[in-house]
């Protein structure tokens, strides 16, 4: 049977009456928005004909008796009895588009996949040779403007044929971000409102002028404070110039943070922008960033995008931002930013077309995985090259990036890079702080306890090691006072001692801490002393940026390289320190601008295929979506995310155990972010056996005992050495 009216989605309103969202406004309006969207890449009529066409299955007849008999509202009208089995109605337009313009059309593939996620060729392949019946039940009954009219179709101009499954990605998420826009502003018209923010980077611009211009009135005079201000002058009388690549390579302590926000925010500004994304390696110090930046433009103005967010921030805007980035100031991870953008899933990939014409700065670039760079560099020319995009690069060691093609390094890289900074060797020795202390001999490894008692003849220490293990192994030797630091403390854990420990700096007050690399990069502390376990040069490099940071002691601060009983854990980081170790030798000064040089010329030019281990740019030439979304996963996804009992944790883990709701259980999971550790697979599966753990609602660890969570070293997993003698009595 045929019906009068076709319809997309049915809601009630306040008072009970039914409203319908006709099928042919939904698709004229998310063809209209995804026109839009698609105007920023010159793909317009593509996203316009995607809006048109992506419901196209709706209009069979199992679809409208399935959303009436689904909401109640037409249960009783003769024929309209049985079940309600799903109905497909996503695969009809893609077909549609095959047919017009072949399987591999960028618009085949957006459609097909607004619902289930981009999916790899052969089965897109499957579904349009198997399905061909949907197009004809849903043609019969459609609208005729909406598949008769002809489209001239843009043919994407891209620089490389590696940027095609860019290009597909951005119209996908166009479509999506469309579809579910105007679905929310029928079903959901309060969350609209809500998005609505009328900020301008302008604003934002202006704000951060008045802060610094105050910033620099105010501060003493010192050395440091004037090369900072000499720093942010030269950088931001260049952003005029013309989109693409830049590099900002300042010492640590440098100001490069504020410096090259306010170089992007004067770019966007001067060519027409539309947002800044601030992308930070690690949750641990993205916190302190976008508290800076929230301190400087109001709390509401910072749209802070992680796995970690403090729920005190997780309103309903942050989570509806968080859902398409629409906003003028993202503070994000480089996780959640290259994952989305090698991501299948519609939800991740929402967000991409709000990344073209916008500003992306990369902090600490050095921190971008290995295993992934040549697929992230061929993304990062993809943005530049074909959406708009400008990229700074920003870290005190910048990694060799540059093309090379000599008979024993062959590297295909980013050859346009513009350095902001003035003369950057010249500012790496003005701004000398500290003096490296080499051992005699690096090939002598040092048992922990004669490092604890070199690190007891100073009051105020920080040692950084390259492990948990060797975190905990060390502490085992130091006195009582002293402070730990790793990842296995839960990110509440972690936030709580290091604003303890840099009260105790500013008290002047006896502080000793033991770390792993996690404090090395973007946190904003300043020992007189730092002790570094030999590792990557990079690492040496951060080490020493948290060593008088502030260039306040009379003489130079002193950072002691040391080697350790054992090597790093295998894998990247004994590569590091092995490379390392090797151009030290070399050279010497490991803060030598030579000696990094050297070192990344020897991780990155000579690698070769090492930097696309997973064979993720193979896969993007095969239009294999799904798969790359399966193996492009920056973080070791072998490991298991564990609520622990510290502070609030303890009261999560009661709630989730009573909760049944899922909406209740999503937002308690979501505040237990910052409770959680992660651990091996392996020893989780150990806590189990033992009854120290189990899984909630199949989603979530949790740990049972409360004596494997300490109050300085934070899990215990397996070390006995900790444990609570009541914890053991069976």
């Amino acid at each position: 049977m045929g019906y009068t009216t076709y319809i997309a989605h049915l809601v009630r309103d306040d008072k009970g009456a039914w409203r319908e969202h006709l099928l042919i406004d939904h698709l004229c309006a998310v063809a209209e928005l995804a026109k839009g969207f698609c105007a920023k890449f010159s793909a317009a009529n593509m996203g316009y004909v995607a809006g048109l066409w992506h419901d196209l299955g709706k209009y069979q007849n199992t679809f409208q008796e399935r959303i009436r008999k689904l909401t109640g509202y037409d249960v009783d009208e003769e024929g309209l009895s049985g079940s309600t089995p799903n109905v497909d109605h996503s695969s009809a337009g893609g077909i549609l588009a095959a047919q017009r313009w072949g399987l591999d059309h960028p618009i085949t593939y957006a459609i097909l996949g607004h619902h289930c996620g981009l999916q790899d060729r052969e089965d897109v392949k499957y579904r349009i040779e198997n399905k061909k019946d949907l197009l004809q039940l849903s043609l019969q009954n459609a609208d005729e403007k909406v598949y008769q009219s002809i489209w001239v179709l843009e043919k994407p101009c891209l620089k490389a044929p590696d940027d095609v499954s860019f290009f597909y990605r951005m119209l996908f998420s166009a479509l999506v971000d469309a579809d579910r826009l105007d679905t929310e502003k029928f079903c959901e018209p309060e969350k609209s409102a809500i998005r609505q923010h009328g900020l301008t980077l302008e604003e934002y611009d202006k704000t951060l002028d008045t802060y610094l211009e105050d910033i620099e009135q105010n501060a003493p005079n010192t050395k440091v404070n004037q090369l900072r201000k000499k720093v942010r002058s030269h950088v931001v009388a260049q952003a005029k110039l013309e989109p693409g690549f830049f590099s900002l390579t300042v010492p640590t302590g440098g100001g490069k943070t504020l410096t090259s926000l306010s170089f992007a925010l004067k770019h966007a500004v001067a060519h027409k922008k539309d947002r800044v994304i601030y992308a930070i390696p690690y949750t641990t110090i993205i916190e302190q960033t976008a508290d800076v930046f929230r301190g400087i433009f109001g709390e509401d103005k910072v749209f802070e995008h992680h796995s970690a967010v403090d729920p005190q921030k997780e309103s309903l805007k942050n989570r509806l931002l968080a859902e398409n980035w629409d906003f003028p100031l993202i503070v994000t991870t480089n996780v959640q930013f290259f994952e989305s953008l090698f991501s299948a899933n519609p939800s991740q990939c929402r967000k991409l077309h709000n990344i073209v014409n916008s500003v992306v700065i990369l902090d600490e670039v050095q921190t971008l995985p290995l295993a992934y760079l040549k697929p992230i560099i061929v993304c990062l020319k993809a943005l530049v090259n074909n959406f708009r995009v400008s990229v700074i690069f920003c870290t005190a060691t910048q990694p060799a990036l540059s093309s090379q093609n000599t008979a024993d390094m062959k590297f295909k890289g980013i050859d346009n890079i513009r350095e902001l900074a003035p003369d950057v060797k010249e500012l790496f020795s003005l701004l000398k702080r500290v003096e490296i202390r080499l051992p005699e001999d690096l090939n002598q490894r040092q048992e922990w306890a004669k490092i604890a008692e070199e690190l007891e003849k100073h009051r105020q220490v920080l040692c950084i090691v390259n492990s948990r293990k060797d975190a905990r192994d060390l502490f085992k030797c130091m006195p009582q006072g002293t402070i730990h630091l790793s990842a296995l403390m839960c990110p509440a854990h972690r936030s709580h001692v290091i604003q303890r420990l840099k009260e105790q700096l500013a008290n002047g007050e006896m502080v000793r801490v033991i770390s792993t690399q996690l404090i090395e990069a973007g946190v904003d502390i300043d020992f007189p002393v730092v002790y570094r376990a030999l590792s990557g040069i990079d690492s040496i490099v951060q080490s020493a940026g948290r060593c008088n940071r502030e260039g306040k002691l009379p003489e130079l601060g002193k950072v002691y390289i040391f080697v350790p009983p054992s090597e790093s854990p295998r894998g990247h980081l004994r590569m590091c320190e092995r490379t390392a170790k090797a151009v030290i030798e070399d050279f010497g000064d490991p803060l030598a601008m030579e000696s990094y040089k050297r070192y990344y010329e020897e991780l990155i030019w000579k690698r070769g295929d090492g930097l696309d281990e997973w064979h993720i740019l193979e896969k993007m030439r095969s239009l294999q979506f799904a798969k790359i979304y399966e193996e492009f996963q920056m973080i070791n996804n072998d490991g298991i995310s564990v609520l622990v009992p510290y502070g609030k944790g303890k009261h999560l883990m009661e709630e989730l155990m009573k909760a049944s709701e899922q909406t209740h259980i999503r937002a308690l999971l979501r505040e237990a972010t910052r409770f959680m550790v992660d651990i091996p697979r392996a020893s989780f599966i150990n806590l189990q056996k033992n009854g120290c753990a189990r899984f909630l609602h199949d989603a979530v660890g949790v740990i049972e005992r409360d004596d494997l969570y300490d109050e300085s070293l934070g899990l215990l997993l397996d070390d006995p050495f900790y444990y609570k003698v009541e914890g053991l009595i069976i």
